[in-house]
């Protein structure tokens, strides 16, 4: 896959983002943002792998955003993140039963991830 210079400097930048994380996570297993970041660069980078490559990198990446909720399942950034993973491995599955299941999979993690925004709004505005 050629890529342009733009699109190159994306290609190194978010390489570089995901090289950070990892060594970060070395460090500090349980930093929840850390993973998130991670998460978002694999998602990124994904786009520039062919085939099977791409859908390795996304099921990293759901694998690492999956981490971070389990650190703090009411981060919203991670569960937008991750239904933005579930809905990119969904197109890459030829199988439309199955990519409708990522598909659903990303609208339940949209979901919370807004009621998550709204019920953090809500106790900022009462105290």
């Amino acid at each position: 896959m050629e890529v342009g210079p733009e699109e190159y400097e994306r290609l190194l930048f978010f390489e570089s983002a995901r090289e950070k994380a990892a060594e970060l996570y070395e460090r500090e297993p349980r930093d929840a943002e850390n993973l998130i970041r991670w998460g978002g660069a694999l998602l990124e980078l994904a786009h520039f792998q062919p085939g099977a490559g791409s859908i390795d990198m996304v099921q990293d990446a759901e694998s690492k955003l999956e981490e971070a909720l389990k650190i703090n399942p009411k981060l919203s950034s991670a569960l937008w993140c991750l239904g933005n993973a579930h809905t990119s491995h969904g197109f890459l599955i030829p199988e439309s039963d199955k990519a409708n299941e990522y598909f659903e999979k990303a609208t339940r993690c949209f979901q919370q991830a807004v009621e998550e925004v709204m019920f953090s709004s809500y106790m900022h505005q009462v105290q």
